[in-house]
């Protein structure tokens, strides 16, 4: 029995339904276009007063029976329980299975298939009202066994161990998961045995009564035209009737960062011949989205470009995701170790060759043809058209013959160019690999940005390069740092400073900044270029804001959060009022150096990596990712030529460098301790 218990986005590639209110016929066109006998007739579509959603839809290419019940919810984020969705569908598969071996029906037989949010199954024809019954006996009353929890939780345990997921979740699809969203978005939660340790029997009963109920959910049940009986569909229906309504809670989930760069990460193995591979990136898609068809179309038409002389043991699959909340470009398959590395390239240039040239009208047509078989397919399997339909996402009349046809017609070479072109991002993929090393440093030296490869462990762990340092606290290695320079409170007990850097790229002086700091209250940042000053950052203790030629401007949130740090001269001192949090990673060595490693999360979910050098105990280097609406970005720091100023030690030389390109910060002249009026930070 195959239970997956996991899904967080939705292939595109199939399809939603929606049962209207009124009996509606959907003749389904093969690839030779000719009319099938296949019609889709909902004999009833039912809403109790408990605001249960039902539906009953008849084929008769239908050749089992299927039924699925679905809940739409958004959980939100659960990291200290993370799991417990997964915990909760297990609890209901479970009480289900008790509740179905009341009766004289086979388990085993009904196939059950669980996801966080639907459960579905294939009841014998002549059995269907034992089965709603027994469902509607473990939804309604939901009371799990504090035994079956302890097994279950056991069993969750294991599989983690073991596959270095849940059963049902690719390990793989996981990490790219982790990859694409963040550890600390909803889909990139990873439950490992401290969260599941923490979850408790009243949680999950819990999570039913605010989650599980009548009017957050809806229920499909498919049949051949002989299976059906127009009066039970009231009968069965009422099975569920003292299942109370309640509001759920709404709850949003943020709209994950978009990475803006090429970035690969690698999982080591053995294998000795071949490599599996993921690639993607999140875009703008939602079901029905009006695009959804030419997307289909474009994903195969890649698919043929890149099986295009593959082995026979090799291949390559292309598909768009979706649900409520966003999307997903994911290329997928297993190659030789020898040809990843070009077909990983080849994937880019198809995409981007996707967005500038018109793709041939052999192929479109290819394409269009896969996918009218595609829908065909799916359309006759009634598990599918049950499970889809429960979620109710698309219009059934979308998926019409007609309607079909109309969006295949539309999907034509300009029309796909010009949604490739919005939606495609050629240049910022995430690659994630699992084979031998040295497959994973070619790859990464064909394609990464920064030359910067994430090594993961087969159960999804980031590997962190650095060697364990029992003992050592971030405070002592930066109370070094400060001593090395100085001394820590000479540090705090420098009141101000006026600096000037000149900041060159590309062989030229950009601006000379003149930043006059009055330690724990602010500073100002003034940017001159040609004699002249063309804008100023004020930052404050309480605000931050711009001034352009005379006229105050809103500094955005993200960029007051990035440069509040520099109110204090010792910041790293001061990390409690910065909302920062520091542990040492360990000690890494590099370049003949033995460095330190901290890292420092930020309540505004940045991430910062500090590089202390051993010996001399001088910050070194840094890195640091940030998140927004356009991506995640990383930058990184290389501090040179520390010099002496009034007895306090600094980099003279900071070098930053953002996806590829580095510009220098170069002191010429450093001040502390002079006179600084208040009034500098005041608007005006």
């Amino acid at each position: 029995m195959t239970i997956p218990f996991r899904m967080i986005a939705l292939c595109l590639s199939t399809g939603l339904f929606f049962m209207q209110f009124m009996p509606i016929a959907l003749q389904a066109q093969s690839p030779s276009s000719a009319q099938s006998d296949l019609t889709f007739d909902a004999i009833a579509d039912i809403e109790r007063d408990n605001g249960l959603s039902l539906a009953r839809i008849e084929s008769p290419l239908f050749d089992q029976s299927a039924i699925a019940i679905n809940w739409s919810y958004n959980r939100g984020l659960q990291t200290e329980q993370a799991g417990l969705a997964d915990a909760h569908m297990r609890c209901v598969v479970k009480l289900f299975e008790k509740n179905v071996q009341k009766t004289t029906l086979n388990w085993d037989s009904l196939g059950i298939q669980a996801t966080e949010h639907t459960v579905s199954f294939a009841p014998p024809n002549a059995r269907v009202a034992e089965v709603i019954s027994a469902l509607a006996a473990t939804v309604v009353s939901f009371e799990p066994d504090a035994a079956d929890w302890s097994d279950l939780r056991s069993e969750m345990e294991t599989e983690l161990e073991t596959h270095g997921a849940l059963s049902g979740t690719d390990p793989m699809e996981q990490i790219m998961d982790q990859i694409l969203f963040s550890a600390k978005h909803p889909y990139g939660e990873v439950p490992d045995s401290t969260s599941l340790s923490a979850i408790e029997l009243n949680d999950i009963i819990e999570f039913h009564r605010r989650y599980f109920r009548p009017n957050n959910c809806r229920i499909v049940f498919c049949s051949a035209p002989e299976v059906a009986d127009e009066n039970s569909a009231d009968q069965w229906a009422s099975e569920f009737d003292e299942w109370t309504s309640r509001s759920v809670p709404a709850s949003s989930i943020s709209r994950p960062a978009v990475s803006r760069s090429t970035q690969v990460a690698w999982i080591e193995s053995d294998e000795r011949k071949f490599a599996t591979f993921r690639a993607g990136h999140v875009m703008r898609l939602k079901p029905g989205d009006s695009e959804a068809w030419v997307l289909r179309t474009a994903a195969a038409i890649l698919e043929q470009r890149l099986n295009d002389g593959l082995a026979e043991d090799e291949n390559v699959s292309v598909h768009f995701k979706s649900d409520a909340n966003t999307g997903q470009f994911i290329a997928q398959g297993v190659l030789h170790h020898s040809t990843l590395a070009n077909r990983m390239s080849q994937l880019q240039e198809e995409l981007q060759r996707m967005t500038d040239d018109l793709v041939t009208e052999v192929e479109l047509n290819t394409a269009k043809q896969q996918v009218s078989l595609d829908h065909h397919s799916n359309a006759s399997d009634a598990r599918w058209i049950a499970t889809h339909a429960a979620k109710g996402t698309e219009s059934l009349m979308s998926w019409s013959t007609a309607s079909v046809q109309r969006s295949l017609d539309n999907a034509s070479a300009n029309e796909i160019r010009r949604v490739a072109n919005n939606r495609l991002r050629p240049r910022n993929l995430n690659f994630l690999g699992n084979g031998p090393k040295g497959v994973g440093l070619d790859l990464g030296t064909a394609l990464d940005s920064d030359g910067n490869i994430d090594w993961y462990d087969d159960a999804g762990n980031l590997i962190e390069p650095y060697v364990p340092v029992p003992g050592l606290e971030a405070a002592s290695v930066f109370n070094a740092y400060y001593e090395a320079c100085g001394g820590a409170k000479a540090f705090e007990t420098t009141k101000s400073s006026r600096a000037v850097t000149r900041m060159d790229a590309e062989g030229g002086t950009v601006y000379t900044i003149t930043t006059e700091s009055l330690y724990g209250t602010g500073f100002v940042a003034s940017y001159e270029a040609n004699g002249q000053v063309m804008m100023e950052n004020v930052v404050t203790i309480e605000d931050g804001f711009k001034r352009q030629m005379g006229i105050n401007q809103k500094m955005s949130t993200s960029e007051y959060d990035r440069l509040r740090p520099q109110i204090y001269l010792d910041r790293l001192l001061h990390l409690s009022e910065l909302q920062g949090t520091a542990e040492v990673l360990g000690s890494y060595a590099t370049n003949g150096t033995s460095q330190y490693v901290v890292r420092i999360n930020y309540a505004d979910g940045s991430e910062e990596t500090l590089f202390f050098d051993s010996v001399s105990s001088k910050l070194i280097a840094a890195a640091v990712k940030r998140s927004s609406s356009r991506g995640v970005n990383t930058t990184h720091y290389a501090f040179d030529q520390y010099q002496l100023y009034d007895g306090l030690a600094f980099p003279t030389v900071i070098t930053q460098t953002t996806n590829g390109r580095s510009i220098q910060f170069i002191t010429e002249a450093m001040d502390l301790n002079i006179r600084i009026s208040p009034d500098t930070f005041k608007r005006y």
